[in-house]
């Protein structure tokens, strides 16, 4: 073993009881090094710091959660959209990038979903799908939505390569750019 990859959390990097030390001790030539794909995570999520993109993400969580806490509008969610709705993790952007691609995608069926739920009787429900399905449509929401999904498509492509079990940096390079360029001249 000549390197180990890992985030900078004390379970792994402690010197005393960390991970990364008891390899070490079986292995006394591998050397730590940062796990690429963490502080990709890392730089991504400080785009969480853009206010349009914070509530962005707050607003999927709050449809996924509208819908995950009732079974009555998970049934009707099923009938336009066919599924249930993916949550936005919190640490891999690889899922995130999947729940956010499936999240537009359904959009449209989601709107339509809501939109039946405003006509209910239950006036808490039918209220908050109203105020959701403004949300949705909101044209600040939209880009902001179109952007952060645009983003992740490039961070995506590189989040897998990182997972790789075998990861040469100078290959990734390559493809990143090929991946780049081809994203260009499709867009």
């Amino acid at each position: 073993m000549c390197s180990i990859g890992t985030d900078g959390c004390s379970v792994m990097t402690s010197e005393i009881c960390g991970a990364v030390a008891e390899i070490i001790k079986s292995s006394p030539n591998a050397r730590r090094c940062p796990c690429y794909n963490h502080s990709l995570n890392i730089s991504i999520s400080k785009s969480s710091k853009v206010q349009s993109i914070r509530n962005l993400v707050g607003i999927i969580k709050e449809v996924v959660r509208f819908f995950s806490v009732s079974a009555k509008r998970t049934v009707i969610l099923k009938k336009y959209v066919g599924h249930q709705l993916t949550g936005l993790c919190e640490t891999r952007w690889v899922e995130r990038h999947d729940g956010v691609t499936r999240f537009l995608q359904d959009m449209p069926k989601i709107i339509n979903t809501l939109t039946e739920i405003t006509t209910w009787k239950d006036s808490q429900t039918s209220g908050k799908a109203k105020i959701l399905v403004t949300t949705l449509c909101d044209s600040e929401f939209i880009i902001a939505f179109f952007s952060f999904a645009h983003l992740l498509n490039f961070t995506y492509c590189l989040s897998k390569i990182f997972q790789k079990k075998k990861f040469r940096f100078e290959y990734s390079s390559k493809y990143y750019k090929r991946y780049i360029k081809s994203s260009f001249q499709m867009s």
